[in-house]
């Protein structure tokens, strides 16, 4: 599948649950992603990445924590990012630093006004 990926695909997006919600499973799954892209011949540059990113709040029903897990990055379980506007903003700035082109989120119930914020803040940074 990977190899078939690597040829035609025009994206490759990685779920919060791939990547366990962290950077760091977006950089080991990176590595898989251009092995096959390299494979079949094709610029790893030329295959854009995203992410799907858990959002939550500290008042959500955890229910993440009732998932059976086993993701490729091998990073752990899934957890959703919580916290202020500017530390969700941050981790986000570090998926694109490891390569994500596009970030989409889940946020887990109604958007909060943490959510929010933190949109603003990332459209202001930019």
């Amino acid at each position: 599948m990977l190899r078939l990926m690597g040829q035609y695909a025009n994206q490759w997006n990685g779920f919060g649950d791939d990547v366990g919600n962290q950077r760091q499973g977006l950089a080991l799954l990176r590595s898989v992603i251009d092995e096959a892209c390299d494979e079949v011949g094709r610029d790893p540059t030329t295959l854009p990445r995203s992410v799907t990113v858990l959002i939550a709040n500290e008042s959500a029903e955890p229910w993440w924590e009732d998932m059976p897990f086993d993701n490729d990055a091998d990073v752990g379980a899934l957890k959703p990012l919580i916290g202020a506007p500017e530390q969700i903003a941050a981790t986000l700035r570090e998926f694109v630093a490891e390569g994500a082109r596009y970030i989409s989120t889940r946020v887990h119930r109604k958007p909060s006004k943490t959510s929010r914020r933190c949109w603003k803040r990332l459209t202001l940074a930019d």
